[in-house]
Order: structure tokens, then C-alpha cells, then sequence
């Protein structure tokens, strides 16, 4: 595989980042010469180039301003633990160490994929804690951009992120971005078929994602096949994957969540919050709504208040977002929650 069509590829410019490049530089500047702290929440789409920025700008810092950690799958305790590279495991000996290191050594903190973090709140309470103390800036990365609204009042208040959003490429951008990788490999690969780069890039820009890009690019070129009916079978294959993986890394609740809505739903095309909580009272109520402001957040259903008549009151009716989506998940998710 040609690692200039994969994301472990670094390329010397970030091209059409200019504006977020320079938003990120100005905290480490301001930080290293004039001990301002600020904090930013930097939010896009998967593929929209956020973390080979934030790599590429850390790449070129001193290794000693800055600590750096994905949140990937690991609960906050965990993150910090890895952040601060500490051994302890007890969260108020992990802040303590770590704070009183920051205040002898000032360093930007950095936490990218924060949204796969499993307990958010906890997190954001013990940054909190952590910026009071030390004033050192905090950089989150996340493709969730509610995140944000959902933190606890205190920390919100007190860290007051400002944002800075990678918004999706568009279809020139991204043609942009697959020219460049690719003449960097022009004596490598196969002639490439102007339309059949046209059309990958018309795919990619329905998300946005320079990654789904270059992944069908790099197919094709393995395979010496750019024909569109070869990239379609790609890209359908690489939405099953997606999906699968994403449903994969829900939660057991979430899972569970889901595998009840659909069995619910093949009764009837709507389900309330009552019906939920009635099949999973080993929840709270408001811990349900939660869940279901989480499904609607991926996306996945879509709620309204509707008033069911006399005797019936008025109540959140829930119903998946669309077609595609309800099956999607009757196929994947039946396999994934086991006995759940």
C-alpha cells in the first residue's frame, strides 16, 4: 500500500486549512510568549483534517509545551493517567501529580477523539479543576460538536472554549488534495483515469472526508481497476464497515438501546419513551432520555412531542431518521448485542 493514499501520510502542507492553522498556532503562541491561556474546541467531520493538523502543528512545537492523548475507549481516569503519563490509577492522585507538574512546567494539554471518552462529565469536571489550578490551555478535537453544549455549567463557565471548525471539503478541495498525493506517485501507479477521479471525488464530498478519498483511490489503484462500477462496490463496502464499527463501539446500554427500538419498531412505526423504559428498568428515566438524546445526536432516530389523545397524554414519540437507517441497523445490530 502507498502510504502517500493512507492517513499515516504527512504531507508538507495542509492545504485549505490556512484559517484553522492559524487559530491553532495563535494559542501556542500567545501561550509560549505571553502566557495567555485560551481554550479551543476544534470540531468537523471525520476526514476533515483535523488531527493531521493538530499533528502537523505539534510536529513543528517544542515536545516540551505540549502533552497529547486520544480519548479513544478509555474512560477519563484512563486518559488522564496517559496524558500525564502517570502510573497511579486513583483519579484525585492522578490531578494532584499532574497539577503540580503543570505548575512547574506549563504545557498545552491536548485531548483529540474526546468524544469516545465514556465519561465526559467526569472529564470536563476534572479539566476544570485542572485549568483553575494551572491556566494551562486545553485543546479538545471531536467530530461531535455537541459536546460542548452538554458540559456541566461550572466547567463550561470557566473554560469557555472557543471554537475553531474544520468544515467538510468540498469536491474541488478534495480533488485538490488527491492531485497532490498523487503526484507524488505518479511514476508508481497505474495512468489514472481523469473521470474516475472526478467521480471519487463527487463521493467523498457527499461527507466531506478526504479519508474516503483517498481509500478509494488507493483500492483502485491495487487493484488496477478505476471503472465506476468498481468504485461503487468499494464504497458500499466501505459503508458496511463504517457502520458495523460504529454500532460496535456503542456502548452495552446503547446497544441495547438500539436492539429494543427495533424490535419495538417492527410492531409499530413509532415508539415512546414509556415503551423504552419499560423494557429497561435497570435504567433511570432520565438516564433513558439521555440515550435517546445520544441516538439522535448520531443521527440514528428522530423524536417529537405529539399528543396521543384522551388517556394518553402527551408524549415523545421516537422513530428512526430514515428508512436506510432502520435497516442498516436490523442488520447489523441483532448480530452485535449477543445476550446483551
Amino acid at each position: 500500500m502507498l502510504i502517500e493514499l493512507t492517513d499515516a501520510y504527512k504531507p508538507q502542507k495542509i492545504l485549505y486549512r490556512d484559517k484553522q492553522v492559524a487559530e491553532i498556532k495563535n494559542l501556542f503562541n500567545n501561550f509560549r510568549e505571553y502566557k495567555i491561556s485560551n481554550n479551543i474546541f476544534i470540531m468537523g467531520v471525520t476526514g476533515s483534517g483535523k488531527t493531521l493538523t493538530i499533528n502537523k502543528i505539534i510536529e513543528e512545537e517544542d515536545p516540551e509545551s505540549y502533552l497529547y492523548v486520544s480519548g479513544t475507549d478509555r474512560t477519563s481516569t484512563k486518559t488522564f493517567k496517559k496524558l500525564f503519563g502517570l502510573k497511579c490509577s486513583i483519579t484525585s492522585k492522578i490531578l494532584d501529580e499532574a497539577t503540580k507538574n503543570l505548575k512547574i512546567k506549563p504545557k498545552i494539554l491536548i485531548i483529540d477523539e474526546v468524544n469516545k471518552i465514556k465519561d465526559l462529565n467526569n472529564l470536563f469536571d476534572n479539566l476544570n479543576t485542572i485549568f483553575r489550578e494551572t491556566g494551562c490551555p486545553i485543546i479538545l478535537i471531536s467530530n461531535k460538536r455537541t459536546i460542548i453544549s452538554k458540559m456541566p455549567e461550572d466547567a463550561r463557565k470557566t473554560l469557555f472554549f472557543s471554537k475553531v471548525e474544520f468544515p467538510s471539503y468540498n469536491a474541488s478541495e478534495l480533488k485538490g488534495i488527491l492531485l497532490d498525493r498523487i503526484s507524488l506517485i505518479i511514476n508508481k501507479i497505474p495512468p489514472f483515469d481523469e473521470n474516475a477521479l472526478n467521480y471519487i471525488c463527487a463521493i467523498g464530498a457527499r461527507e466531506g472526508s478526504a479519508r474516503i478519498v483517498l481509500n478509494l483511490t488507493s483500492k483502485c489503484v491495487s487493484a488496477n481497476n478505476f471503472s465506476q462500477d468498481f468504485i461503487d462496490q468499494i464504497r458500499i463496502s466501505m459503508i458496511e464497515d463504517d457502520w458495523g464499527s460504529f454500532i460496535f463501539g456503542l456502548s452495552d446500554n446503547e446497544k441495547k438501546f438500539l436492539e429494543i427500538l427495533l424490535d419495538l419498531y417492527k410492531k409499530r412505526k413509532y415508539v415512546t419513551t414509556t415503551d423504552i423504559i419499560n423494557k429497561m428498568r435497570n435504567l433511570s428515566p432520565p438516564r433513558i432520555s439521555q440515550l435517546i438524546t445520544i441516538m439522535n445526536d448520531y443521527g440514528l432516530i428522530e423524536t417529537e412531542y405529539k399528543n396521543l389523545g384522551r388517556g394518553g397524554g402527551r408524549m415523545r414519540i421516537i422513530r428512526f431518521a430514515s428508512d436506510e437507517v432502520y435497516q442498516r441497523l436490523n442488520k447489523i445490530v441483532i448480530n452485535l448485542v449477543g445476550d446483551l
